[in-house]
């Protein structure tokens, strides 16, 4: 049990730490709001904000997507130590 919650609670700050990231490098990208950078790119405006605001995770495919966009590394973007 207490194994399953420290997995839960890991999972939960790994997705929080993604959705930061990503909501970072979008502005430091230039793009003021997640509006115009799903505009930009022809993203769902509501699965960019679920990822945005951790209310839904994002894998590997989506992130190396989204840190073409912002010129990020898709490593980093997911949580690693990677150069931004």
């Amino acid at each position: 049990m207490i194994t399953e919650l420290n997995n839960k609670q890991q999972s939960k700050a790994d997705k929080e730490l993604a959705a930061y990231r990503l909501r970072q490098a979008r502005i430091d990208a230039g793009y003021p709001t997640a509006n115009h950078a799903s505009v930009s790119f022809g993203w769902s405006i509501k699965t960019y904000l679920q990822h945005e605001e951790a209310k839904r995770p994002f894998n590997a495919e989506t992130a190396l997507k989204y840190s073409k966009a912002f010129k990020v590394s898709s490593v980093w973007l997911l949580g690693g130590n990677a150069d931004v």
